[in-house]
């Protein structure tokens, strides 16, 4: 299987933990359901609670794919899987105080536009980041997609 995606077919999450399957699904050009029957095959929990991104990489490993962590900073330059994540404030005062993570969300990016599964939009990612609130967490890529 060739690894170099050159067009890419923006998906819609399905379900409320469905990024992670259609962000693979749309870096890898598989389809989506292909990589839903592998995902399912493997744990029945992933189409219904989501996947973390070491999850992801084992699900591509079935595809033939290594997909490797790089930096957040590489995304502008390099194809893959972003985390991006929300941060929360409690009340100033409380114990609590400083700035929390919420869950990550995962979208891709394909040539520096950021795909989003959640919405199916495709972003220059600098109004992503403004408009969602959002920044990227972690970043992962196919090995050798330099």
């Amino acid at each position: 299987m060739s690894n170099s995606v050159v067009c890419i077919d923006p998906l819609v999450q399905r379900a409320d933990g469905d990024c992670g399957m259609s962000a693979l699904s749309m870096t890898l050009g598989i389809s989506y359901r292909e990589v839903c029957l592998t995902a399912s095959k493997m744990d029945k929990k992933f189409l219904r609670d989501g996947v973390w991104l070491r999850e992801l990489i084992e699900i591509a490993k079935h595809f033939g794919v290594e997909l490797v962590y790089r930096t957040v900073q590489d995304y502008p330059e390099v194809n893959g899987i972003l985390a991006v994540a929300q941060g929360v404030r409690t009340k100033r005062g409380t114990k609590r105080s400083k700035r929390h993570r919420s869950s990550d969300h995962l979208v891709t990016v394909f040539q520096n536009v950021i795909f989003d599964p959640s919405s199916g939009l495709a972003w220059i990612p600098e109004d992503y980041f403004r408009v969602t609130k959002r920044r990227p967490t972690r970043f992962l890529t196919v090995a050798g997609g330099g």
